[in-house]
């Protein structure tokens, strides 16, 4: 069948999705196969259409290190966005047109950007470096793509170790993105030993409500 005059809306719809089939498919043989697949014992499965449908983008390597309930979820969208270069930092709000001054308020020494502001300026190196000594790593020269990256490789994500790397990932993007905001914003500023107290508080917390905690965590967070 082809789309005609006469035929109402809905069908003309569901003909031009037929025709979709078999032009991205290559022929009305290859298009029968592929309905054929989305049918299981007898049942049509939505699913399997919807992904053959959808746009795929391209896999991010750090999704699967941002889940787990070890992160406060609104850490974790947070800490998505900064990943996927989505926050309003300065360099992003210039690249849409408006006129600001770029420079970083966290260390006044640079522009802002995703890479600067979460760890490249001295404040957030601070901070970093102290996470770093308290969860017994040693302290490197990081950002946070290598961090995920490094995360999402190593086994055992529900590992303790993990989960703590994890919290404090989600906590440190959250609070240096919420201090950035309020030295805008209010004018107001934590010290780095501040902003590090109230980290560690979060995280502590989060992990003394998980379950199943191994008695050195336990005394590494008392």
């Amino acid at each position: 069948m082809s789309v005609k005059d006469r035929y109402s809306e809905s069908l003309c719809s569901i003909l031009a999705v037929k025709d979709y089939i078999v032009a991205r498919s290559g022929s009305i043989e290859a298009a029968t196969q592929i309905l054929n697949s989305w049918v299981r014992k007898g049942k049509f499965q939505v699913s399997d259409a919807y992904h053959w449908f959808r746009d795929k983008g391209e896999t991010v390597y750090w999704y699967k290190s941002l889940q787990g309930n070890a992160i406060v979820p609104k850490h974790r969208i947070c800490a998505i966005l900064a990943a996927s270069k989505h926050l309003p930092t300065v360099d992003l709000l210039m690249s849409r047109g408006l006129l600001l001054i770029n420079r970083c308020v966290l260390c006044q020494a640079a522009a802002e950007s995703h890479d600067h502001l979460f760890f490249s300026s001295t404040f957030s190196q601070e901070v970093w470096n102290a996470l770093l000594q308290w969860m017994h790593l040693c302290s490197r020269s990081v950002n946070l793509w290598a961090e995920l990256h490094w995360m999402a490789q190593t086994k055992g994500q529900r590992h303790w170790k993990n989960m703590w790397r994890q919290t404090c990932l989600g906590a440190a993007v959250y609070y240096l993105w919420q201090e950035r905001n309020q030295r805008i914003f209010t004018g107001h500023q934590h010290s780095t030993a501040s902003l590090l107290s109230q980290i560690q508080f979060l995280v502590k917390h989060r992990l003394l409500a998980c379950s199943s905690l191994p008695s050195c965590l336990v005394a590494r967070l008392a």
